[in-house]
């Protein structure tokens, strides 16, 4: 369901882009990584890794112009609030989880359409300020509906409607 040839496929339409990929080893995918490390099926202009730990995944997103989601569906990504604390946009082919993408203009999901897909990457490559622009956008919702004190607020809320319901 991560679909990661799609990637592959979008990789290689854009030969004079530099793009990186991380597949963490699963179940699902062992298929695809054992393709992947023969080396026959990596495009020039991707670099490719197996598993990246953790706490070395920033670095990851601070670099990047914009995280690519290739998911058939996605619950909320944890992978999407990473990216947006970095100020990073995102490209979703299916996902838009709370529409943050679309209504809060952090970068763009396509509804499984894969012209359309290749459109916006276009799109986020050549339009560096609307990117940028983006980027901040993300970064504001996360910090407006993902800081820690908004959950800590939104459990204590819940345990006192919980403990209220229960000396009921």
């Amino acid at each position: 369901y991560k679909r990661p040839q799609v990637f592959m496929d979008l990789v290689k339409n854009f030969p004079e882009q530099k793009f990186v990929m991380i597949c963490n080893k699963s179940d699902y995918d062992e298929g695809f990584i054992k393709t992947i490390k023969n080396g026959s099926n990596i495009p020039d202009n991707l670099e490719f890794h197996e598993y990246v730990p953790y706490p070395e995944m920033e670095k990851f997103y601070k670099r990047a112009r914009f995280l690519v989601n290739t998911s058939d569906y996605e619950g909320f990504s944890n992978t999407f609030i990473e990216a947006a604390i970095n100020y990073t946009p995102i490209l979703s082919l299916n996902s838009d989880p709370n529409e943050m993408l679309s209504m809060y203009d952090a970068g763009y999901s396509c509804s499984g359409n894969i012209k359309m897909f290749h459109i916006r990457c276009r799109q986020m490559l050549q339009d560096v300020e609307k990117t940028l622009e983006a980027g901040q956008n993300a970064f504001d919702y996360a910090f407006k509906y993902h800081r820690l004190e908004i959950a800590v607020d939104q459990f204590d809320r819940i345990f006192k409607s919980i403990n209220q319901k229960s000396l009921i």
